[in-house]
Parts: structure tokens; sequence; C-alpha cells
């Protein structure tokens, strides 16, 4: 993930924390599914490739 903030990526990075939140999320592990999950609505704010809302 450190490739697509470097290069501002904002797709990937929505992308690549939203998988990680549903992950962290299907392990019993709220808290941290939530830090990824809000990380990624971050990353797509302002735009249409939000895979949910």
């Amino acid at each position: 993930m450190n490739l697509q903030k470097k290069i501002n990526d904002t797709y990937l990075i929505g992308t690549a924390t939203a998988n990680l939140g549903e992950t962290y999320y299907k392990l019993n592990d709220d808290s941290t599914a939530m830090i990824y999950l809000k990380e990624s609505i971050k990353a797509y704010e302002g735009t249409e490739d939000a895979p949910f809302q």
C-alpha cells in the first residue's frame, strides 16, 4: 500500500483498505476493520468509486 500512497492513487488505496477492512471484519476484529474502512471512505471521498456508502 505504500506505493499507492506514494503515487497518490486513491482508487487503489480505497480498494486495498476496503478489502483489509472486510477481512478484519470477517476475523471478528471490528476495531481494526473500522480503521481500514474509514481510511477507504477517506480515499474514495469525492469520487464515484466507493464500493459502499
